[in-house]
């Protein structure tokens, strides 16, 4: 009885340390997971912010230059158009 005791406390003692030692895990798997997210926040930001100049220099170009723009805006549009024709009269 006494080393059925023993053996009980040998097992409680085990799974305290389990679970002691998955705590520390998950929390620096927070950690990780955490610091991980302020980057991709951070970068979305500078994309964002990217984005937000080539579209206003996009439309500064566009002002300055309607006929050129138009121009560059049909070719561009009957380019895809003649590849997604191709693509899809394959199939």
């Amino acid at each position: 009885m006494a080393t059925d005791i023993e053996n009980n406390d040998d097992t409680m003692t085990r799974l305290k340390d389990s679970v002691q030692s998955l705590k520390a895990d998950v929390a620096e798997l927070q950690d990780r997971a955490s610091a991980g997210l302020r980057d991709l926040k951070e970068k979305g930001q500078v994309y964002r912010e990217r984005s937000g100049e080539v579209i206003d220099s996009v439309a500064e170009y566009c002002k300055e230059n309607p006929q050129q723009a138009a121009l560059i805006a049909g070719a561009t549009g009957l380019g895809v158009g003649i590849i997604l024709g191709l693509l899809m009269r394959g199939k």
